[in-house]
């Protein structure tokens, strides 16, 4: 995903260091002059990557997962990057199926962040609100909210949903 404010552009992804283990959740920023690597995570411990950013008044933002010690199981996180470089890290979710963070917006102090959790019986579209976690569809359906998007007080989101979708086949 790519947000594109005044000072530059920035891009959410992921980074595979030969040196490291993993790969790293991490923002490109382009301030026209040169293109800057943000690390989220350090390639370490466990695999992430960032799927979306979105740059506010005061901070850069970015959504993802990370894999918890080691295993493949994808939890969901946002990261805040202040201007002094300063990044925090917040679990949105984690279990034993993937749960993935897939778009971030923030209104005045307001995170927002849709995703996909996984379990069972299906896959449930998710809208976190400053970290307080609504379903968006039944848990034996397949729907994945993929994109967000912010007008006034109005949250609109884009994704996929599948009612005959069974997971246990």
């Amino acid at each position: 995903s790519v947000a594109a404010p005044e000072d530059g552009v920035y891009l959410a992804g992921s980074f595979k260091d030969p040196a490291d283990a993993y790969s790293s959740a991490v923002i490109w920023h382009d301030d026209g002059s040169a293109v800057e690597r943000i690390d989220l995570t350090d390639g370490t411990a466990s695999n992430a990557s960032a799927n979306d950013g979105f740059a506010g008044a005061d901070a850069v933002y970015a959504c993802g997962y990370v894999c918890q010690n080691g295993s493949n199981v994808q939890n969901a996180v946002w990261w805040r990057i202040d201007p002094d470089g300063t990044v925090a890290q917040t679990l949105l979710a984690s279990g034993t199926q993937n749960i993935i963070a897939k778009a971030i917006r923030v209104s005045g102090s307001d995170v927002y962040v849709v995703g996909d959790d996984w379990n069972a019986t299906g896959i449930m579209g998710v809208l976190w609100t400053n970290g307080s976690e609504s379903f968006l569809t039944a848990s034996s359906n397949f729907a994945a909210a993929n994109g967000l998007a912010l007008f006034g007080n109005y949250r609109y989101i884009a994704g996929t949903y599948d009612d005959n979708y069974n997971a246990l086949n």
